[in-house]
């Protein structure tokens, strides 16, 4: 149970546990080519293991991030649709 409580409680903070989840992100962009994946797939990946995996960071950063902002979990800017 020890290395999952490590897990979340301290996520992409832990270096062992950032570099395991880099040598996976990186192993999974590198087996996508031969699975048949499409560019644009791939570069979806691509782009979140920069924005994520590289940095340390998981999506739920993003979140933490903005409640301390704002004081909320969700964003309340319109969304493209409602802007429109």
């Amino acid at each position: 149970l020890q290395p999952m409580a490590t897990a979340a409680r301290d996520a992409m903070s832990d270096p062992v546990l950032a570099q395991a989840a880099l040598a996976c992100a990186n192993a999974a962009m590198e087996a996508m080519g031969r699975l048949g994946a499409d560019q644009a797939t791939r570069s979806r990946v691509a782009a979140f293991i920069e924005r994520y995996t590289e940095r340390g960071r998981c999506p739920a950063d993003d979140r933490i991030e903005l409640w301390r902002r704002t004081g909320s979990f969700f964003d309340q800017s319109p969304s493209k649709e409602e802007a429109r």
